[in-house]
């Protein structure tokens, strides 16, 4: 993950973790974390956000469902297992994080 500027790992693992509801924090591991994150980026890299020649000023819209049902379909491939909720949660939360550590505008 650090590749991309998403700050380091474990600090954000143990950001979303620790802020994670107590309904959806049941079963949620670092792993599957990090799992979610991984394949967050990749589908920013299957979409071309991450592409170096790209404007660093252009907008980029992201559709939010489409990248839930991506990274859903990927997790469902690797054999892990968290809810919808769950993955809207630390999704949520990664932007919450990386906002604060301005990574997103």
């Amino acid at each position: 993950m650090d590749e991309y500027g998403f700050g380091e790992d474990k600090e954000m693992i143990d950001y979303i973790i620790s802020h994670l509801s107590k309904e959806n924090k049941k079963g949620i591991t670092a792993d599957k974390v990090e799992s979610v994150i991984d394949f967050m980026l990749d589908f920013f890299e299957s979409k071309g956000y991450l592409d170096d020649t790209k404007d660093e000023n252009e907008d980029v819209e992201i559709d939010e469902t489409e990248m839930h049902d991506f990274i859903m379909e990927k997790l469902a491939k690797a054999s892990i297992s968290i809810t919808s909720e769950q993955l809207e949660e630390i999704l949520d939360l990664e932007y919450q994080y990386n906002q604060e550590g301005g990574v997103y505008n």
